[in-house]
């Protein structure tokens, strides 16, 4: 442990209360293993239709090139579309993908009753379907669904892309093959659209009282914007879990004294902004992840990212399908634990702190999110998505990240999966916004969450 805060590079702080807080496990495990909450077994028959050959020999081109779609879409949206609603998407896209193809997969079945309150999925009727269709289907018919304010272009590109692979498909099946594994990959779609409508994803924003104490977050310059998605931790998670999953509290008790550890917390911030080297200024942009056409929402980098390596590495379309899904999943689950954990402690952000006790005119590099400072989520939900990439593929897959290298910033490079998330968290002490304790605990518990949904089993 003590490693790894050398690498996230912490400021001198109490490491001892820090250490208590990140070894705080989450409340609902108690003592018991995850395995001991999860029904892993499958119960009933699923296995109705022929496989008209399974997919293992296939490349992962359909997922690659789905994933592109969709970010470039995230890009390209005016209003820019909101994390939540982008995180929805893949995770229950991902989902569909996988539910639309597990037939074609040796070994492999559903997730229905593993998932938390997953319903059973539709059945193929009869013999003969093209799996790889259905998958193209389910990923179009989601894509549909889950971004109902898309563009006349951007409905274009999804009707053109699903238009291609169905014609590579048509080329060695029949017509007849292609109509059922089409509407096959539909009806999963809407099965998986339907499950979604009872998420309360619709009430995480509803209108909320920020609670008055001393060193109760508030909203934050320059635009004072209200509490984001404050009831996001009451959605139902793909864990039962995660359910009332929580952080350990924030490692310090709130003081304006200076010396305290919470003025020296707050202090690193503030002596960090003012020396940053030219490498933490640009981390600190790379990850910023807004602005109209030039950000893809932290979800839509980390599923850009997703795609880099699957793509790098040529994946087979199998080893594609699962690490989407389990990505996607982790991505929801780690943004309820972190958005919870957030509305309980209401923790003050470095802006409002440093401009009433440090330097009243003083402003981060990048702007602050209209939500509670502890823990970091951006550290939380990368770690989560990374970890649970890691779980299908493994830790050590060195890459460079080029998602914007299009604005002429230098390319970041990692020598694994989870130094991206400790990268993505170390940003937002650079850009202003996090302080490190809470980095730290988002980047270990989100990691939590992520090999928590990576310990999922595909298998019969």
């Amino acid at each position: 442990m003590q490693k790894h805060f050398q690498t996230v590079g912490l400021p001198i702080l109490n490491r001892g209360r820090l250490l208590a807080t990140i070894l705080v496990l989450f409340s609902v495990l108690g003592c018991n293993k995850l395995s001991d909450q999860l029904p892993w077994h499958h119960h009933g028959d699923d296995d109705h239709g022929t496989n008209n050959g399974n997919i293992k020999n296939e490349k992962g081109n359909l997922v690659y090139d789905w994933i592109d779609l969709q970010t470039r879409n995230i890009l390209n949206s005016n209003p820019t579309i909101p994390n939540g609603v982008v995180i929805r998407a893949f995770a229950y896209t991902g989902i569909a993908l996988y539910e639309a193809a597990q037939r074609g997969i040796p070994g492999n079945t559903s997730l229905s009753g593993r998932v938390y309150q997953m319903p059973d999925m539709p059945h193929p009727t009869g013999n003969n379907y093209s799996w790889t269709e259905s998958a193209n289907a389910a990923l179009a018919a989601s894509t549909r669904l889950f971004y109902p304010a898309m563009t006349t272009a951007q409905k274009a590109s999804v009707d053109s892309l699903e238009a291609v692979y169905e014609a590579r498909f048509r080329a060695i099946e029949t017509q007849d093959v292609i109509d059922k594994s089409k509407a096959f990959g539909v009806s999963i779609a809407n099965a998986v659209f339907d499950y979604a409508s009872s998420d309360l994803f619709n009430v995480a924003n509803a209108p909320y009282t920020p609670p008055v104490f001393p060193g109760a977050w508030e909203p934050t310059p320059p635009a004072f914007a209200s509490a984001a998605t404050p009831y996001a931790g009451n959605m139902r998670p793909f864990l039962h879990a995660h359910t009332t999953s929580v952080a350990g509290p924030p490692a310090f008790p709130y003081s304006e004294t200076v010396g305290s550890d919470f003025y020296k917390m707050v202090r690193d911030i503030y002596d960090v902004s003012n020396n940053l080297t030219a490498d933490q200024k640009n981390m600190a942009l790379w990850w910023n992840d807004l602005g109209l056409y030039t950000g893809y929402t932290p979800p839509g980098h980390i599923m850009n990212i997703v795609s880099q390596v699957l793509r790098k590495e040529n994946k087979d379309l199998i080893t594609s399908i699962q690490c989407y899904t389990k990505t996607g999943m982790a991505l929801w689950d780690g943004l309820i634990v972190v958005f919870r954990s957030k509305y309980k402690y209401n923790l003050v952000r470095p802006v409002t702190y440093i401009r009433k006790v440090i330097d009243p005119s003083w402003s981060s590099l990048i702007p602050t999110p209209p939500h509670p400072e502890y823990p970091a989520a951006h550290a939380f939900i990368t770690s989560s998505a990374m970890a649970a990439l890691a779980s299908e593929i493994g830790n050590d897959h060195p890459f460079t990240d080029h998602t914007y290298e299009f604005l002429g910033w230098p390319v970041r490079s990692f020598a694994n999966l989870n130094d991206v998330g400790i990268e993505a968290g170390n940003s937002r002490r650079f850009g202003g916004i996090h302080y490190a304790p809470s980095i730290a605990v988002g980047h270990e518990l989100g990691k939590k969450v992520g090999e928590e949904i990576g310990a999922i089993s595909f298998k019969k």
